[in-house]
This record gives C-alpha cells, sequence and structure tokens, in this order.
C-alpha cells in the first residue's frame, strides 16, 4: 500500500475488495461482515480471560465501502466502526462500538464525529482487545506481549496520540492523498486538541501518569529529541503552539512534567548515574528550542525565597547545578572514595578522578549549552537567565566567610553547596571563553563603572544590562570616595555581564581552597597522632583515628576531583590570563582603549578605575594558584612562559604598589602566588630542574620588568606588618614565609642579588632621613620576626621536652582518663604550635644569613648594631650554653627543630659582620648573654656539627679578635660607670651620643634608640601618640654637657 503506516507482520493480511486497481480509494458497498469477538484480553482488567488472544475480523455480511474521508481518519487514528472495506485501510484497528452505534448507517468516520471517536479510543483501558481485521475465516492468532506493543493497541493516551501524529505525517506525505486537506486538517487539530486535554485534565484517564509519558516519549526519541527535523520534535512544538493559544495553558501543562524531572535531580540522581542524567538532561534541552518553553522553564525555577542562597539549589537548574562530588556534610555520604580513600592505590585514585572529570565535563557542557540556548532566545530571556544568576550569587555572598571545611554543615541550608558553586563557575566560565585570551579586544567593553550601577528594579537591571548585585558593597583594589566615582554607561555589555559575574562565581567557590588548608592540616595532624597511638594506645582507639583519617580523605580527593576536573582549570587559567591583562591597563590610565606594555614605575595619579574594582578580581588569580599547588598542579600554569610572563607583571604592577592596591593581605597573596611557582628545592639548598622549572628561572631572570622585583618584595614585606591577635600572626608570618624563599630563590640570580643589595646601599645614604628607607626597615622587621620566632619557639621545646618527661616516667599514669587526654592534647597542640615557629625561624635566620654575607654596613650601622648583637648572643648562648638541655626532645624532626643549622648561621653572621669593630665592641657590650666562654662552646658544637675547617679558623680567629677589644671595652665601661642618670637613655640605660627631645613627653632620648623604635611603631613610647623623626627636636645643650663630662672622665684617666 501507499500508506507508510506501521503494520503488524503476525495478523493476516486484509484481502483486498472488488476488482480495482491497487491503491485506489473504494467508494461502493462491498461483501463483508464483521464478527465481534465478545469476550475481552487478559490485559483487561474486569473483562473475562480470553486465553487465545482472538482478534476480532471482518466476516460476510452487510458492510460499506470506505470514504476518502474514513480511509484518511482510520489511517490516522487506527479505529474504525467496524462496518467499512477497502484495500486502502489499515490493516488492523481497534473497534469503536459506541462510535458505530451513534453514526447509523453508513457507519463512517466524519468530520463530524471524528472526535467523538478519537475520545472514546483514549477512553479505552485495553485498546487491545478491541482490535479487528477484515479477513473472513477462522480466527488469527498472536503472542499477547507483540499485541500490546503495537502501537495500534497503544494503551496510553498521550503515546498513543503521538503514534496518531507520526502517522498522520505520513498520510500527509503520501501523493494518494493528496485532495484529503481538509481530513487532514481535522486529524491534526483532533491530536493536538486531546494531547492539550491529556496534559490539562489528567484526571480523566485513570491510572495513567501523562507527564512521565510525555518525558517517556522524549526519552525514547534519544538524540532525535533535538533534531528540528525529527517527528519527535514537530509533535511536541506543534503541541507547545496548540497550547500557547489558550493564556497560561503551556504553563499549566508543562509545570507538572518539570516537577518531575526536577524530583528526579533532587532525589535521586548522583553523578554517576550518567545514562539517567543524560536522558533527563535531553528534556531539560527541549525547554530551550522556543521562547515559549523557555519562559516556562525559566519561571519554574525561580527559588521559593530569592534571598536565601540554599533556595536556589532546590530548583531544577540548582540541582543539576549541584551535581557534584563535593562532601554535602557529614549526615550525607561521600559518593566516592567511601571506602578506605587512604589506603586506596594511586592507579584506582586516579581512575575514580578521571570518571568524576568526564561526568562534571559533560553535566556543566550540557547546563552550558541550556542557557546559552534560552539566552539568545530573546533578550527578555538573557534578562531572565542572568538575573537568576545575580541574585544566586548576591544571596550566597556569605558563604565566602565559612572557612572551616565542616562549618557548612551548620548553614547548610541557608547557602548552596560547594559543588554547587563550582559548576555555576564551569558554566560561566563557558561564557566568557570568546573574550579570554590575553589582550582579546573585547575586553575593552569591561567597564569598572558596571559595579556602582546598583539597579533599584528588575526593569532597571534590564535597561542597564547590570544583573550582579552586591558589588558596590564590596572591598575594592583602591579606596573608594564619591569624587572617585566613574561616569556610568547607558547600557553595559554582555562581555562586561559575564566577567564580573564570573569573578564573583569564582570568589564564592574558593572559598573552599581554605577548607582545602585545614583539610590538609587535620589529615597531616591525624597521620601524627596514628603513628604515635601505634605505641601507646589499643587497637579500638587506633581504629576510629584510622575511620576519621579515611573520612578527611574522602573529603580531600573529593574536592580535589572538582576542584582540579581539567576544562575547569585550563578555563579558569585563560580567564584569569585575560583578567591580568586587563587589570595592569587598568593600573595605568582610566581610559583603557588598547594593550600597550606596562611600563614601571606608573604614572603618579591613581587612576579612578581602581575604585570601582572589587578586590576578588586579584584575589581570585591567587586561590586559583593555591588551588594548584595543593593538588600539585602548578605544571599547568608554569608550562607556558607567555602566561608566566602575563602574571608576573600583573605581580610586579600590583604586589609592591599600596596606593593601587590597597589591602596588605591581598599584597601578600600574591606574593604567595609567585612563591608557588618556585621550584621544589632540595635539602642541599638546589632547586629541582625540570622544562617547567626553566619556565620558571628564565621568566625570573629575563622578564622585562624583573629589575623592579626586589624592590616589590620587600616593599610587601614591609607593609604586612601586624600587632594584636595571635591570628594575625599567624597569617603575617605565612605570607612572609613566601617572601623568604622568594628572596632565598632570587639572591641566587646575579640580577636580583644586586638590586637588593642596591636597595641596602641607598639606604645607607638615606639613613638620617625623616622617611625610614625601605630596607632599613625590612632588615628592622627582620630582626623583629628573629627575636620573636625563636624565642616562642624555645619556650615550646622546653615545655614539649617537659611533657614528654611527665608521660615517659609514668607521671600520667595516675591521672584520670580525661586528664590524661587533656595532656595528649595539650602536648599535640604545642608540638603544633612549636613546629611552626620553629619552620618560621629557620626561614628567618637563613635569610639573615645570606643577606649579611654581602650587606654589611647597615648592620653595622648604629642604629641596628646594638639589636643585631643581641639576637645573635641571646641565641648563641641558649643553643650552645647549659640551657641547651632544656630543648632537648624526644623527636627534633616532627617539630622542626634544627639547632645545629641555627648555630650554624648565627656564627656564619658572626663572622660575615665581626669586620666591623662597631660590630665586634656591640657584641662585647651585650652583657646579658656574652660571656668570655661562649664561643668557646660554640666552637664546640660547630665542630661536632661538621662546619668546613676554613669557617672554623674564621671563627677562632673572630673570638681572638674579641677578647682583644674586649680589654679596651672593659676599660671605658669602667671610666663611665659613673654616669648622671639625666645623661642615660630611659629605656636602653645607655649614655646618650646624640640626645633629642621627644616633642610630647618632652623626654630625652638617645636619637638612634628612638629612631630605631619608630621602625616597628610611629608613637611616642611614652605618651602613645603618634610621633616620627622629623618632630623631634635636638638638645644641644645636653650633647654638650655629657661630651662635656666624658672628656673630665678620660682626663681622670
Amino acid at each position: 500500500m501507499g500508506s507508510s503506516a506501521s503494520k503488524d507482520s503476525h495478523l493476516p493480511q486484509r484481502p483486498l475488495s472488488e476488482p480495482a486497481g491497487r491503491g485506489s480509494l473504494r467508494k461502493d458497498q462491498t461483501n463483508g461482515k464483521l464478527v465481534t469477538n465478545p469476550t475481552n484480553s487478559p490485559s483487561e482488567q474486569g473483562s473475562t480471560a480470553n486465553n487465545n488472544n482472538v482478534l476480532q475480523h471482518r466476516g460476510k455480511g452487510t458492510s460499506v465501502a470506505s470514504t476518502l474521508e474514513n480511509t484518511v481518519y482510520e489511517h490516522v487514528f487506527h479505529v474504525t466502526t467496524g462496518q467499512t472495506t477497502g484495500d486502502d485501510l489499515p490493516e488492523t484497528s481497534v473497534l469503536l462500538a459506541e462510535t458505530a452505534k451513534k453514526a447509523g448507517t453508513p457507519a463512517l468516520l466524519t468530520h463530524t464525529n471524528i472526535e467523538e471517536a478519537v475520545f472514546e479510543r483514549l477512553m479505552l483501558r485495553n485498546p487491545g482487545s478491541k482490535l479487528v481485521s477484515t479477513v473472513p475465516g477462522s480466527p488469527s492468532h498472536a503472542p499477547p506481549a507483540l499485541l500490546k506493543a503495537a502501537p495500534v493497541a497503544e494503551p496510553l493516551a498521550l503515546k498513543y496520540l503521538y503514534h496518531c501524529f507520526v502517522r498522520w505525517r505520513a498520510v500527509k506525505e503520501d501523493p494518494k492523498f493528496a485532495g484529503a486537506s481538509k481530513e487532514l486538517a481535522k486529524s491534526e487539530n483532533v491530536i493536538f486538541q486531546n494531547a492539550t486535554l491529556c496534559l490539562q485534565q489528567p484526571k480523566l484517564f485513570q491510572k495513567q501518569n501523562v507527564y512521565a509519558q510525555f518525558i517517556d516519549l522524549c526519552i525514547d526519541a534519544g538524540v532525535n529529541l533535538l533534531d528540528t527535523k525529527s517527528k519527535i520534535y514537530e509533535f511536541i512544538m506543534k503541541l507547545v503552539e496548540r497550547m500557547d493559544q489558550q493564556p497560561g495553558a503551556v504553563m499549566e501543562c508543562l509545570v507538572p512534567v518539570l516537577k518531575m524531572i526536577r524530583t528526579k535531580f533532587t532525589t535521586e540522581f548522583k553523578l554517576s548515574h550518567a545514562n539517567e542524567i543524560s536522558q533527563y538532561t535531553s528534556v531539560v534541552r527541549l525547554f530551550t528550542c522556543s521562547e515559549t518553553l523557555a519562559k516556562v522553564f525559566m519561571e519554574f525555577n525561580a527559588p521559593v525565597d530569592w534571598g536565601v542562597g540554599g533556595s536556589y539549589e532546590r530548583t531544577l537548574l540548582g540541582a543539576m547545578f549541584a551535581l557534584n562530588p563535593c562532601p554535602r556534610g557529614a549526615e550525607v555520604p561521600c559518593e566516592f572514595f567511601a571506602d578506605n580513600a587512604a589506603e586506596q592505590s594511586t592507579h584506582d585514585l586516579h581512575k575514580t578522578i578521571m570518571f568524576i572529570w568526564q561526568r562534571l565535563y559533560t553535566i556543566c557542557e550540557d547546563i552550558n549549552r541550556i542557557l546559552k540556548t534560552i539566552i539568545k532566545l530573546s533578550p527578555g530571556l538573557r534578562h531572565s537567565v542572568l538575573n537568576w544568576l545575580g541574585r544566586c550569587l548576591h544571596a550566597n555572598r556569605g558563604k565566602v566567610d565559612l572557612w572551616s571545611a565542616h562549618e557548612t554543615e551548620v548553614f547548610q541550608k541557608d547557602f548552596c553547596s560547594d559543588g554547587f558553586s563550582l559548576n555555576m563557575c564551569h558554566v560561566l566560565l563557558h561564557l566568557c571563553t570568546p573574550f579570554s585570551t590575553p589582550g582579546s579586544p573585547m575586553l575593552l567593553k569591561v567597564k569598572p563603572s558596571y559595579t556602582r550601577a546598583a539597579p533599584a528594579t528588575d526593569q532597571q537591571a534590564e535597561e542597564l544590562c547590570v544583573h550582579s548585585r552586591g558589588l558596590e558593597d564590596e572591598r575594592t583594589l583602591a579606596p573608594y570616595t564619591e569624587e572617585r566615582q566613574l561616569p556610568p554607561e547607558k547600557c553595559y555589555t554582555f562581555i562586561c555581564e559575564c566577567f564580573f559575574l564570573t569573578h564573583q562565581a569564582l570568589h564564592i567557590a574558593y572559598s573552599m581552597v581554605y577548607k582545602l588548608y585545614k583539610l590538609n592540616s587535620s589529615i597531616v595532624r591525624l597521620k601524627r597522632l596514628l603513628e604515635l597511638l601505634k605505641e601507646t594506645h589499643t587497637r579500638r582507639v587506633i581504629a576510629l583515628v584510622k575511620m576519621q583519617l579515611n573520612r578527611e580523605f574522602c573529603w580531600y580527593y573529593n574536592m580535589k576531583a572538582a576542584l582540579t576536573e581539567y576544562s575547569f582549570t585550563k578555563m579558569c587559567l585563560s580567564f584569569h590570563v585575560a583578567t591580568a591583562t586587563w587589570l595592569v591597563q587598568v593600573a595605568s590610565r582610566d581610559d583603557v582603549k588598547d594593550f600597550p606594555d606596562v611600563t614601571l614605575p606608573l604614572p603618579v595619579e591613581i587612576p579612578k578605575s581602581l575604585s570601582s574594582i572589587p578586590e576578588f578580581v586579584i584575589t581570585n588569580y591567587t586561590m586559583f594558584v593555591s588551588s594548584l599547588e595543593i593538588f600539585g598542579g602548578m605544571d599547568l600554569l608554569a608550562g607556558d612562559r607567555a602566561i608566566l610572563d602575563h602574571m608576573m607583571t600583573l605581580v610586579l604592577v600590583f604586589m609592591g604598589s599600596p596606593k593601587r592596591l590597597a589591602d596588605s593581605d591581598a599584597r601578600a597573596k600574591l606574593s604567595e602566588a609567585l612563591d608557588a611557582l618556585l621550584p621544589r628545592q632540595n635539602d642541599d639548598g638546589s632547586y629541582n630542574t625540570s622544562k617547567t622549572s626553566g619556565n620558571v628561572d628564565a621568566m625570573f631572570r629575563e622578564h622585562r620588568l624583573i629589575g623592579h622585583l626586589a624592590g616589590t618584595v620587600l616593599n610587601v614585606f614591609v607593609s604586612i606588618e601586624m600587632t594584636g591577635q595571635s591570628v594575625d600572626d599567624e597569617r603575617k608570618f605565612n605570607y612572609r614565609k613566601s617572601m623568604h624563599k622568594l628572596l632565598q630563590y632570587m639572591w641566587k640570580i646575579p640580577l636580583h642579588k644586586q638590586a637588593i643589595k642596591g636597595l641596602a646601599s641607598t639606604a645607607m645614604k638615606e639613613i638620617e632621613n625623616t622617611e625610614p628607607p625601605l630596607f632599613l626597615r625590612f632588615i628592622n622587621l627582620l630582626i623583629n620576626d628573629a627575636i620573636f620566632l625563636l624565642d616562642e619557639a624555645l619556650d615550646h621545646m622546653k615545655q614539649i621536652k617537659d611533657l614528654e618527661l611527665e608521660r615517659d616516667t609514668g607521671k600520667w599514669d595516675g591521672l584520670s582518663a580525661e586528664a590524661a587526654r587533656d595532656k595528649e592534647t595539650g602536648l599535640r597542640h604545642l608540638g603544633m604550635m612549636g613546629r611552626y615557629r620553629n619552620v618560621m625561624a629557620n626561614y628567618t635566620i637563613y635569610t639573615l644569613e645570606i643577606l649579611s654575607r654581602e650587606i654589611r654596613d647597615i648592620f653595622c650601622h648604629s642604629l641596628m648594631v646594638d639589636r643585631v648583637a643581641g639576637l645573635l648572643n641571646y641565641f648563641l648562648e641558649h643553643l650552645v650554653g647549659p640551657k641547651q638541655k632544656e630543648y632537648k626532645v624526644r623527636d627534633r624532626r616532627e617539630y622542626e627543630f634544627r639547632p645545629e643549622q641555627i648555630v650554624s648561621d648565627i656564627s656564619h653572621i658572626y663572622v660575615y659582620l665581626g669586620t666591623s669593630d662597631t660590630f665586634c665592641k656591640a657584641v662585647l657590650g651585650e652583657t646579658r648573654s656574652f660571656s668570655e666562654n661562649l664561643f668557646q662552646q660554640a666552637t664546640t658544637v660547630l665542630e661536632k656539627i661538621g662546619v668546613q675547617a676554613e669557617f672554623l679558623v674564621k671563627f677562632v680567629e673572630l673570638n681572638d679578635k674579641l677578647k682583644g677589644l674586649e680589654r679596651e671595652a672593659h676599660h671605658e665601661e669602667e671610666m663611665l660607670a659613673d654616669a648622671p642618670d639625666e645623661f642615660l637613655d630611659p629605656i636602653m640605660g645607655t649614655l646618650m651620643a646624640d640626645p633629642v627631645t621627644l616633642p610630647d613627653s618632652k623626654t630625652n632620648m638617645d636619637r638612634n634608640v628612638i629612631a630605631r623604635h619608630l621602625l616597628s611603631d610611629q608613637r611616642d613610647p611614652f605618651t602613645n601618640m603618634p610621633l616620627s623623626m622629623d618632630r623631634v627636636t635636638p638638645n644641644t645643650d645636653l650633647k654638650q654637657r655629657i661630651n662635656h663630662w666624658k672628656a673630665e672622665q678620660l682626663k681622670k684617666t
């Protein structure tokens, strides 16, 4: 037959009617009588079972020839009144008894009864029991499964109507039915009228879920669902068009479908459910195929409370964003690495991570396609998408302050999950891809004034194209005042929107990095505890610690897999490099029109743009580098020399410029990012070599602005000085640790060594200036740090040694279980603090040692020499004298306690500076720690640790020199021993050489003493009022009297 309607090969063929050419339409009557089967098939509830599965068929008797109208309807809907015959009718149809009865004679399907006929067909609960054929004779038999599967007997209403549409399309394309346009139009109307009815009145179809049928139709279509030429696509689009004729009908009909999909994503799907997620995501993508559907989708995704961050995750779109392995809290088990994560092989871990990466990439790509397609449909829909994203980010701003890896459990309902945040970043980075290249002309469309637009209503947001909220409240690169406000744009570009939305999203997502630091610390602590417990505790306690360690490793690996997904990381890197090229231009001028090479120093005038750009635009880069460093991914950054150059330019422009980047924390984080690039240092002080380390080394040697690096590092070292709470000290020393590593690496490069020496030389020339020179402030803080850190470290070692002795001698055995636990906890805490202090002390002393090799004048200047000598004497006496026994802990390596190395470094500093008589006299003048046998004790220790013989000779020679100078110093000390109190400095108690008077307290002090004090604290030590050296006045009268008294004392001798 000409029709492409589906055939059932197991059913008997319909015999030809009166002689006529095959394919012609018969309008005359032929013989043929319908013989009905009085029983129903077993599948119809409430009917008598028919185990033979007999088909009803046409037999002898009265019949009527089919008309064109009837034939079209029978072909489309596969229904019949049972009395029609013809050679072009479907082979099998469903008998409609009620329609046949009402039709009268002749019983044909017509324009007037087809709607009722189709409705009757839809109401049949088991249409398979009503199948008819026109073959006369014995009943034909067919297996029940085939009967049920045949589209003719489709029991599900919406699926049946889709099959009708497929047949309608086949009939429409058949040239034999060219004259049936009226009947085809009617058929189409009936199909979509009833399809709409199904979705609007689902209760009419008992024991059917029409919304599930809609989803199944989409899933069954597979890749054809979104093919604009496919049958299912045409069916759905026509159905939507029909529904759209009634106000609100599309929303009414399709929201239940979306609810079912949302339920799947929120309660059932996990990241590993690849096939199911793919199928349902295809259905979601269907809602991007027209503006009408997209509006329904976006309205459906409105959160219950726009102001609560967690509400967004409970939407369909949010649930898709949330498909991520990041831990959701202690109550929600992780999907991956849950079983003995700490003991899995590297191969198994890598295999799981690769699977996670693949799944994350697929999901984020799908979400990206969904949102990008919707954005392109209309300006109104672009507003809807950007409004959803902007308000979501604003509602989750508080998430940035949750640093603890477990603290999110308390606020889980208030904010979206970490995985949600990361996937949103992934999608937004996709939108930024077109301009994520260095110096892209599209970056010129990013306007800093965007952050101050702050539209009051959604309508204003749509008109201005400003959807990122709360940016005006963020801390900016330079302080913001009304005078520094930029003129607003009439309308901002989509590129500008994507740029700031993406940075805002990264700012929220990167809060994970703080959690990772804490997680890392916890893992290290638990590993050490486990080793300790193996010696002293029962299996049960060890098992509990192992359980906790496995949990921490599980969280760590899940977070690692989420943060290091390859495409996400690559897009992040490209975006940050592009941002860096834009930022360095904005740092030099407001009206950026191109991307010329930046030169240093920058103009004195600070561009207003910097007062509108959020600080996180820079710190996002530093957090990105931190995440790469934690997971060993720095090769991605260091492997490209061009990328390194762009990043170094960013560092040089902002790290050393407090006026362009006001927050010292942010500038210090840039030094951490630079430190992360350094090759790993070996125990002998050398650095690992590789292709990537070669790129880094070339950058440090050849970058066109690299000559400014030394001053930049010292500037940020000085600017992060903090006082107050211990957490501030800890953060300060963490930053300075990075700077110590940078300086020690740079010292090996002649270019940087000369730059540092140049800064020292400049400091000597300007040492009397009102504003202390940079290098002077730097070494003053270096000495402050060394004194504080070494003192704290030794104190912790002493306490640890005492506690270990108590434990090992059995003094804890008599304690209660709780008291013993408190002791163990106290010991572990002291151990962590002591280890940290030792690490920082080692770095600080070593930096002093390498600097003093070739820079000596400033250390031996009267302003600094007493402090340097006091530092060296005090700690050498503690480490080589009788007190050294107080610091003998059980395992020095566990606490990074390296007294031999510190003694060696201190001894080298003595030798380097010992060429200066001023220094030697200061060493002798510091009598609190120095004694005549101090250097002999140090020599014994140096011999034990195996220092070079050449150095040992120099150290002994210095000791001999000190002995000679000591005799002279003793004579002078006796001569000036009885100086009047008014001639002595009130702080140091020494004879003043150059007395000055402080303006507020009117106190007289030695110029060097007050100058040294003001290097660290710019306040009068007696009144706490602000003070600078330009406000002190020389006391010439007192100086003359002191000099006269000294002369008189000399005469006496």
